[in-house]
């Protein structure tokens, strides 16, 4: 009786019906059944399963079954649980012999145990050969998933970093740098269960991107795995009543914020700039006393000649160039993290050699430059050769000073 009327007479009770199913591989006609599952409940999932079987039946009695170039055809479902059948694992065990294409669509593993129950739903979820994984939060498909992909050989990389430091009432010193890094091999998933929940989902919030994870068994892609990670581009939606698309927000990144290439600066970079700034002002200054005439005399140097207050300052040239040298230093390592779209990280130099008397090697030969300078000016003679001699040195301090460290990322 129930056949008779409602949805059940309007779908299948009309006296003529232009509804062909053999002309979906015939004519290639698509058949769209559209059944409000919220509005008509239990009776429009009869409906939907009832035109899905006879599809289901129809399919594998086409009579061009065995013809190479026949027709494809395919089934589409949407929420594919609300229209489960308990044919439709029979079904897809078959379906590549029928040039069928099934494409079910579902929130997570849980509905397709609750349509099919889990012993058919794993049989059907194991005929269909290709997974597209998406955003999901479901703790049991995301292990199926990872289970699924499968695990491998992974390397492990562990990094150990330590230091010491201690002195004595007498003035001794002692530091000494300690690190250590290795790498181990273990078993584990290729991807983790983290990735999954961890995929863009589009809009404003991914960046209208949605994010998924591709695999399909017994396959390697072109990327040499069997799984790909990537997204689709959406197209933003657009501001009421403008003309442009809507920017979207940086998506963030797991574990911090999100790091974009560029210039990074930290406080030892800005103390170098700042040292090279004070040193070369002094230095400046002690140009200023010479041209101006204020300078005065404070002790004699034999054989070299005599140092006064702008000698002082024009020693902290030393300290300029060295500065100088680290500052460009720290440019060019932008630079070259802004050529390669990295973040300069943070990092910590260990097992540098010592080389503290070529500092203070360094530091006397620049007083006596200084002198020199201060002479040739005064003689007016050219200040070339003393330029030149001392910024090779600097050069030089700079090489030794450097050698044999080690840049350890903190961050």
């Amino acid at each position: 009786d129930s056949m008779l009327r409602g949805e059940f007479l309007r779908c299948f009770g009309a006296e003529k019906s232009s509804l062909v199913l053999e002309d979906i591989y015939r004519k290639g006609k698509i058949l769209i059944v559209d059944q409000d599952v919220k509005r008509n409940g239990i009776v429009g999932q009869m409906t939907a399963a009832i035109i899905k079987l006879c599809f289901e039946k129809m399919i594998e009695r086409r009579e061009d079954i065995t013809d190479p170039d026949a027709r494809p055809v395919f089934l589409w479902g949407d929420e594919c649980q609300f229209f489960s059948l308990d044919y439709d694992q029979k079904f897809q065990t078959t379906a590549r012999s029928s040039r069928t294409l099934t494409v079910y669509a579902t929130q997570n593993l849980d509905n397709l145990y609750d349509g099919y129950g889990k012993e058919k739903a794993n049989s059907l979820l194991g005929n269909l050969a290709t997974k597209i994984f998406c955003q999901n939060g479901d703790h049991t498909t995301n292990k199926w998933a990872a289970d699924s992909i499968g695990q491998a050989v992974l390397r492990r990389h562990s990094q150990n970093i330590g230091d010491s430091k201690s002195g004595g009432m007498k003035g001794d010193y002692n530091q000494s740098d300690n690190y250590s890094e290795g790498w181990s091999e273990q078993k584990d998933y290729k991807v983790d269960i983290i990735q999954f929940t961890t995929l863009q989902s589009g809009g404003p919030r991914g960046q209208c991107q949605v994010g998924y994870i591709y695999w399909q068994s017994g396959r390697i892609l072109k990327n040499g795995d069997v799984y790909v990670r990537s997204t689709i581009k959406q197209k933003c939606r657009r501001i009421c009543g403008a003309k442009f698309e809507r920017h979207c927000p940086p998506v963030p990144s797991l574990g911090g914020k999100t790091e974009k290439a560029g210039f990074s600066f930290y406080w030892y970079d800005w103390m170098t700039f700042a040292v090279c700034l004070a040193s070369s002002a002094l230095a400046a200054a002690g140009f200023y006393l010479i041209f101006s005439e204020k300078d005065y005399y404070l002790l004699p140097v034999p054989e070299i000649g005599i140092i006064t207050a702008a000698t002082i300052l024009l020693w902290s040239i030393s300290i300029a160039l060295d500065s100088m040298l680290a500052s460009l230093g720290i440019v060019l390592d932008n630079l070259w993290c802004l050529i390669r779209r990295r973040k300069r990280v943070k990092c910590k130099i260990i097992n540098r050699v010592p080389l503290i008397v070529i500092t203070w090697l360094y530091l006397g030969f620049s007083l006596a430059l200084a002198v020199c300078l201060q002479n040739a000016i005064y003689r007016q003679q050219s200040c070339l050769p003393v330029a030149g001699v001392w910024l090779a040195s600097a050069v030089a301090h700079r090489l030794f000073k450097t050698a044999g460290g080690r840049k350890i990322p903190l961050n």
